[in-house]
């Protein structure tokens, strides 16, 4: 935002709740309530406003985007919807037909709909037109710290002499380094946790004292029972509670490789793949919906199936057998990162209401 400090000012309405609340509905008192307060704050800023940009959830988009891009033509602003997440167009496809028009005549109405994805992009692009759709993909601050590979020290590893490599392989597959791992996220059953510790079960005995990983991230209620017992038949796993988020790259970077085999219905551009690019670690990831955006097979990452155990175990072994080719993911994975620096990405999600000011 830096480059547009001078021309851009924000005045935000938060609708987010003060805490994660198990009732969903719509239609339930608190929601209702919150939308009133909502549209009483909207009303009152918005002839303020040059332009308006509505973030919201799937259900939020639904429940209340039309109304408030409605408000906002009538008071002569335009109008832009941000959704969250990578799932807005399931959502939109598992509408009933009424909700589903509902839906769709919000964005029609609104100057453009941006999305997180490209796959979220070609969908509804073919559905509102080219000129009203926007692709601004997820994004993440970006230290100037380098990893420990910084472009002279892989310089000079290409020049290393080639038995001092061998002798280096030669110890790795002894079993003198082992393979640390991350995985950082909510931890449930969606975002792989349970196919994660299958995996590290399935490593041939003499292996499974070589892949250690450790586990970040809040545990949904619901699953901890399950992932309790999981824990106990897993001593290569080990849980290290919540890792504050201005920590999260000076732990990654303690890892070699992040694990993150989600299947998560509403997974877009994972912020943790990102911060893996920053860290300069590869990414162990599924071909699940918009991620392969991020992690090319082979290059700064591995990607398998979602939900396939043993896949994700040959994955491990790979990476534990070939470490020579981790480092090389890894410093692929570090030049990715100025695709989704906050700077960058935040810059191309203004330009268009810049624009449509001017």
């Amino acid at each position: 935002m830096t480059a547009y400090t001078p021309i851009v000012a924000l005045d935000i309405v938060d609708s987010s709740p003060k805490r994660i609340k198990k009732n969903r509905s719509i239609l339930s008192l608190g929601n209702l309530q919150q939308a009133g307060h909502l549209l009483w704050r909207f009303v009152r800023k918005i002839h303020r406003a040059d332009t308006v940009l509505i973030f919201g959830s799937n259900g939020f988009l639904l429940s209340l985007t039309p109304l408030l891009v409605l408000i906002a033509k009538l008071a002569g602003r335009p109008c832009f919807v941000r959704s969250f997440g990578g799932s807005l167009d399931q959502f939109a496809t598992d509408l009933p037909k009424p909700l589903r028009w509902l839906l769709l005549f919000g964005f029609r109405t609104a100057n453009g709909l941006i999305v997180e994805t490209q796959l979220l992009h070609q969908h509804f692009a073919n559905l509102l037109g080219t000129d009203s759709v926007y692709y601004v993909p997820g994004y993440r601050p970006m230290p100037e710290t380098v990893p420990s590979f910084a472009p002279d020290a892989v310089a000079k590893e290409a020049t290393s002499d080639a038995k001092s490599a061998t002798a280096s392989s030669l110890k790795i597959s002894m079993g003198t380094q082992p393979l640390r791992l991350i995985f950082i996220a909510w931890v449930r059953v969606e975002k792989g946790v349970s196919i994660l510790l299958e995996a590290l079960a399935a490593l041939p005995e003499e292996e499974q004292g070589l892949v250690l990983c450790d586990i970040y991230g809040p545990v949904l209620e619901e699953y901890r029972p399950e992932f309790e017992r999981l824990m106990a038949q897993t001593p290569s796993a080990h849980y290290r509670g919540v890792v504050e988020p201005e920590s999260v790259l000076d732990t990654m970077r303690t890892y070699d490789a992040l694990i993150f085999p989600s299947f998560y219905a509403g997974e877009g551009h994972p912020g943790v793949v990102i911060e893996s690019m920053a860290a300069g670690i590869p990414v162990i990831t599924t071909r699940f919906r918009s991620i392969p955006e991020l992690v090319r097979h082979g290059e700064n990452g591995l990607l398998v199936e979602p939900g396939d155990a043993q896949a994700l175990a040959s994955a491990l072994r790979v990476l534990l057998q070939d470490r020579r080719r981790l480092m090389q993911m890894g410093r692929e994975n570090w030049k990715r990162r100025q695709e989704f620096e906050i700077e960058r990405v935040l810059s191309s999600l203004v330009q268009p209401l810049i624009e449509i000011k001017s």
